[in-house]
């Protein structure tokens, strides 16, 4: 079998940790291309983020609002659904409804 091609990476993302000491999650770090398992280091495992709005979804498709279903009126459900049911590791609380360009 013939090896992969590699082109090699020269730089680094930059690691980040999030949240309280003790509790934070850690992202970045990676020193080759996203999706070349076979080339560089990844310190740290890819975690999970799913976005939560303050206001119902107008113009998501029925796809994308089936798993979220019964939850997306309520912006605290909706993010415990997140974390208990889909294990998310970070949740990004979107303020939709605050923006003065839309809903206001």
């Amino acid at each position: 079998m013939a090896e992969l091609p590699k082109v090699k990476y020269s730089g680094k993302i930059r690691e980040v940790k999030i949240g309280k000491p003790g509790k934070e999650v850690v992202v970045g770090g990676e020193t080759g291309y996203s999706f070349y398992s076979f080339e560089g280091e990844r310190p740290n495992v890819p975690k999970l983020a799913l976005q939560v709005l303050d206001i119902e979804p107008e113009e998501w498709a029925a796809e994308a609002l089936a798993p979220f279903e019964g939850v997306t009126s309520d912006p605290v459900a909706w993010t415990k659904k997140c974390v208990d049911e889909y294990k998310a590791d970070l949740v990004c609380l979107r303020l939709a409804g605050t923006d003065p360009k839309g809903k206001n």
